[in-house]
């Protein structure tokens, strides 16, 4: 009796042990989760910090470097206290829907869009010409394919054989580095060319080439297969055979003239090197901050205009500008229900030009194209219907990208879309999905192999111990 007694008075106190040392390390585990969410908050709080810092520079640069020097390019400035207050008020609305974490594919386009196209509208809308018509459009676009993102569930799509994705996705890079190599070299000879201030003359010559599919393929293959090729030996740790994808992206500089296609690793290369900090979207917007600063003292200083031209005015303010050349033309002139794209059928076609080349002769006298971007794109066919469908559309492809993004490495992943980030901001969303590749890019993720699910040891090892306990 009195043994039976002492293994009692044992296991209870085995259990009290237990029960002790389960106390502990919930009050831990609660310490730590206390602190991450304090740390996720402070991080967010920067980041929007960050986000108006870059917003108030593009203003300042707008109102100080912007329009004096270029308004001979049809930017103009408004003094109107009431639209620069309703832009901080707009400004501040979108902080409620912006993601902070560059996680998956829609928040990284998502982010890296209302950058590029919101952001800048805001301070065309506030400082130009731009009425509540424009902005609002902009506004609603973005606060509806962000609320789907964010609260639509993911999308389940059925899973491949990992060793077939991976014979397939190389096989396909393999033929388009074959088709570009050799359809290059028949063409132009074994050359490569990297004046980029004199590219006309070779865009002229590829032109008159007539490459079969090229129109096509050199498009899919710049801006999705070689740069996910790239990234995926690297990732492998295959160097040698990266350099088959970097001397294909060059050869197609080379005959066609496309400065896209010189830029294209490289831009790919900085945004992994991005991806490897703890809190990218922070640094981003800081690094987005920083810039403007150099440009701002770079014109101030020295006297120098080419990086607030190049960055600036050519990168953030022209697609806004832009888009607001389209609202204010079809917002007078009706709208064109697809009727000069592959849907032409659905109606008749009422001007003798495309769209980029009369808006630009209209507001600027230019012969130049002035393509305009997903927003003013919608609005042009169906106005605010149009701009409300196209945001939903836009999201359900994002969501898609997520979708088959499940699982994969994601360094390579944003390879294949990080490009999207500039034709989105300037061309139609027809055209993205064909011409520039967002339908390839969904294919090729979809054949990526997957990557390899590594058990949590510390997970397994504190549940053994619970169960053995018992």
């Amino acid at each position: 009796m009195k043994e039976g007694g002492g293994d009692l008075q044992r296991k209870q106190q085995k259990l009290f042990l237990h029960d002790d040392l389960e106390c502990k390390i919930d009050n831990t585990s609660y310490s730590f989760i206390k602190k991450g969410v304090l740390d996720i908050q402070v991080k967010s709080v920067l980041f929007y910090l960050a986000l108006l810092a870059f917003k108030l520079l593009l203003d300042l640069s707008y109102v100080k470097i912007i329009f004096p020097q270029f308004e001979y390019m049809g930017f103009v400035f408004v003094d109107n206290g009431m639209k620069v207050f309703s832009g901080l008020i707009l400004f501040f609305l979108m902080m409620f829907f912006i993601p902070t974490k560059l996680d998956k594919p829609s928040n990284i386009l998502s982010i890296c869009l209302v950058i590029i196209t919101y952001i800048p509208s805001l301070t065309i809308f506030s400082y130009g010409d731009a009425t509540y018509g424009f902005i609002f459009m902009n506004t609603v676009f973005w606060i509806i394919l962000l609320s789907i993102i964010k609260f639509l569930p993911t999308i389940n799509l059925p899973k491949l054989n990992p060793k077939a994705c991976k014979f397939i996705f190389l096989l396909v890079v393999s033929l388009i580095c074959l088709y570009c190599c050799y359809y290059v070299i028949k063409t132009f000879g074994f050359k490569f060319n990297f004046n980029i201030l004199n590219v006309y003359d070779q865009r002229a010559e590829y032109k008159e080439a007539h490459i079969p599919f090229s129109s096509y393929l050199f498009t899919w293959s710049s801006n999705v297969i070689l740069p996910m090729g790239f990234m995926y030996f690297i990732i492998k740790k295959q160097y040698v055979l990266s350099i088959i994808p970097i001397i294909s992206q060059l050869l197609l500089f080379s005959a066609t003239g496309m400065k896209s296609m010189l830029f294209t690793i490289p831009i790919v290369i900085i945004f992994a090197a991005f991806l490897k900090l703890k809190d990218v979207s922070l640094y981003l917007m800081i690094a987005l901050a920083l810039a403007s600063v150099f440009c701002i003292v770079a014109y101030s200083i020295f006297n120098q205009i080419l990086p607030i031209s190049l960055l600036t005015r050519r990168v953030f303010l022209v697609p806004a500008r832009i888009s607001q050349y389209y609202y204010d033309f079809f917002i007078e002139a009706g709208q064109i229900q697809l009727s000069h794209s592959i849907f032409s059928g659905l109606s008749n076609y009422r001007f003798q030009a495309e769209p980029a080349q009369f808006i630009s002769k209209i507001f600027v006298g230019s012969t130049s194209n002035f393509n305009s971007g997903i927003i003013a794109d919608g609005f042009a066919n169906f106005g605010y219907i149009g701009v409300f469908c196209w945001s939903i559309f836009t999201a359900f492809v994002f969501k898609i990208l997520d979708a088959v993004s499940k699982d994969k490495n994601n360094t390579i992943v944003i390879s294949g879309i990080i490009m999207f980030v500039s034709s989105l901001s300037n061309s139609a969303l027809v055209t993205n999905l064909g011409t520039h590749g967002m339908l390839i890019a969904i294919f090729m993720i979809y054949i990526l192999p997957p990557e390899q699910k590594r058990e949590l040891v510390y997970e397994n090892l504190h549940n053994d111990k619970r169960t053995s306990l018992r």
